[in-house]
């Protein structure tokens, strides 16, 4: 078959079906790679969103956190309050970005024409997403949680707004 193929002028490279499998099989672990990257990195932005929308929360409400602890509301019943909003934003988050995180793939394949690319997202990638975001708002809860030790009741009412 090699004899034949280099005997043609109009032939100018061939590659055996093997050696076109394993082209593809790297450029595919490759990108694996990249996806992994973009995956480590989306999620430290998660975290990193999460925290700043827990402590620009939290020093936000601190005179009203000190108000309430003044007025004898114990210190679980208040970090529950403050802490419950970190959650709430975590689920709202979760719920606006699956359709369109969906939406974003649906309209990435549309725009590569070019390439047969379809969608094959499995039910399991949503939960690990849905659990891997809620396991950041739960770690931040516990480094707010700590913070909310420290607050300095008369420092806080003292404070002009």
């Amino acid at each position: 078959m090699k004899a034949e193929l280099d005997r043609y002028d109009f032939v100018s490279s061939w590659q055996t079906r093997s050696a076109v499998t394993d082209a593809a099989a790297e450029s595919l672990s490759s990108a694996s790679l990249v996806t992994y990257i973009l995956i480590l990195f989306g999620g430290g932005l998660a975290c990193v969103v999460i925290y700043n929308l827990g402590i620009m929360s939290f020093f936000e409400q601190i005179r009203a956190l000190a108000t309430l602890m003044v007025l004898g509301f114990h210190d679980k019943e208040i970090r529950r309050l403050q802490l419950r909003e970190n959650i709430i934003f975590t689920v709202g988050g979760i719920l606006l970005g699956l359709p369109a995180g969906h939406g974003l793939t649906l309209f990435f394949v549309a725009v590569l024409k070019n390439m047969p690319l379809t969608v094959s997202t499995k039910p399991i990638s949503y939960f690990l997403s849905c659990a891997t975001t809620f396991l950041f708002a739960l770690a931040v809860n516990a480094v707010i949680a700590r913070k909310m030790r420290d607050i300095d009741m008369l420092g806080a009412l003292k404070s002009v707004e």
